[in-house]
């Protein structure tokens, strides 16, 4: 049990390849008041906004706040795992605010 606790950590605290290719081609045009929490917080605002374009058929704006909603879920997670900022808050609302996300596309 403490094995697997311990192993969960760590896969937590890594960050994958792709994590290097979006701190290094994103972060430098952000501005640096934009952290993790901040881009969450976004795609919970962008959710119904998706939902919203969705219901007027305007398919194309609907595709494009997708698409930033999407953007900031990468960037979010690269930079919290690149930059060390992990934390409970993340852990918790940033999976909640993919499942919104995904659940609006995909009408359930």
């Amino acid at each position: 049990m403490l094995l697997r606790a311990t192993l969960k950590k760590y896969l937590m605290t890594v960050y994958r390849p792709i994590d290097k290719l979006i701190s290094v081609t994103t972060f430098w045009f952000l501005p640096k008041w934009v952290s993790p929490h901040r881009l969450t917080v976004l795609r919970f605002i962008l959710s119904p906004v998706v939902l919203l374009l969705l219901i007027k058929g305007l398919y194309v704006w609907a595709f494009t706040a997708f698409v930033v909603a999407a953007l900031t879920d990468a960037i979010d997670g690269a930079m919290a795992r690149t930059q060390n900022m992990i934390t409970e808050w993340g852990k918790l609302y940033d999976p909640l605010a993919d499942r919104l996300l995904v659940d609006i596309v995909t009408g359930k």
